[in-house]
């Protein structure tokens, strides 16, 4: 975060996400961002149909630390204010995730999130060019990509659960290793079919053995060829 006051900010790009898998098998909506220099506020409005989609409380991300977020919703519209009131500024020079919607869905359907206003002002208070790459999703309970969450909590003592999403029915492999690489509990193998799923890790081993402290990492691999691996923390 800075108070710098940049010569200029370059034009900006705006991106919604398709939804993945957060913290305890949460589904959230990432908005994305890129530009050049610094912005001093972001004002966006979206649109979503709230019989068929709950919205929560928005989650900013450390891109955003020291910028006031504020967000409301009502009648299938999400507003969200991002400023500062002390001169703050933030940055995102490449395609970085600003901020997560969490979503739930209201029985079996599903539906879209759509952006009907966006504006980012520089610090001078001028509007930035800003083109909208993917302006529209379609969200559902039915994962349309593989994905691996992040672990929740973390750090933890004594467990802490994994998500992730399989598009396709596929031989799913989740596996817990040390910062050796060498293998200390495999925690699903096996075939499943299309959908979310959690897992919960209590620290043991193979043999139902408890693991010291210290870094693990867990790794999803497909058959499809998907492979994904994350780090998390086991203190005690």
């Amino acid at each position: 975060m800075s108070k710098q006051i940049a010569a200029s900010t370059g034009p900006a790009v705006l991106h919604l996400s398709d939804l993945k898998s957060g913290d305890e098998g949460r589904l959230m909506l990432p908005i994305k961002s890129q530009f050049a220099g610094f912005v001093a506020g972001l004002e966006l409005i979206l649109k979503y149909d709230p019989a068929m989609i709950r919205i929560g409380d928005v989650q900013p991300t450390a891109l955003l630390d020291g910028m006031t977020v504020e967000q409301s919703v009502s009648d299938g519209t999400i507003h969200i204010l991002i400023y500062s009131v002390d001169g703050r500024t933030f940055q995102s020079p490449s395609l970085n995730t600003l901020l997560n919607i969490p979503v739930e869905f209201r029985g079996n359907g599903g539906g879209s999130i759509s952006v009907e206003q966006a504006i980012i002002a520089d610090p001078q208070a001028q509007g930035v060019t800003l083109s909208i790459t993917n302006g529209s999703v379609k969200v559902s309970k039915t994962p349309t990509s593989f994905t691996l969450g992040l672990n929740a909590p973390n750090p933890f003592n004594p467990s802490t659960r994994i998500s992730y999403d399989v598009p396709q029915t596929s031989q799913i492999r989740l596996t817990i290793y040390n910062l050796l690489g060498q293998e200390v509990v495999v925690l699903v193998d096996g075939v499943q079919a299309v959908g979310r799923y959690t897992v919960d890790w209590h620290g043991a081993n193979t043999q139902g053995h408890s693991v010291a402290s210290g870094v693990y990492l867990y790794r999803l691999t497909s058959e499809t060829g998907f492979t994904e691996t994350r780090r998390m923390t086991l203190l005690k």
